[in-house]
């Protein structure tokens, strides 16, 4: 008498549960990063603001009058 092997593997059942799982996880995920990565932007430029406001506070506290326009010669 032979014996049959048994080898434990997963259902089609189980593999479908596994795959919505991840794409319910998925479709709750990936909107959420583009947010964070839309308001890491918006950080950014009102941290960039904020470092010039102040660049330009202390050039007019350092010389007393306001930074020269950039023109004419660019």
């Amino acid at each position: 008498m032979k014996k049959v092997a048994c080898h434990p593997a997963f259902t089609l059942v189980e593999l479908v549960a596994v795959i919505v799982v991840l794409a319910i996880l998925a479709a709750v995920a990936v909107p959420r990063y583009f947010d964070y990565q839309q308001r890491a932007v918006a950080t950014r430029m009102a941290r960039d603001i904020n470092v010039f406001y102040y660049a330009l506070r202390a050039y007019r506290r350092d010389t007393g009058v306001a930074p020269p326009e950039a023109g004419g010669g660019y």
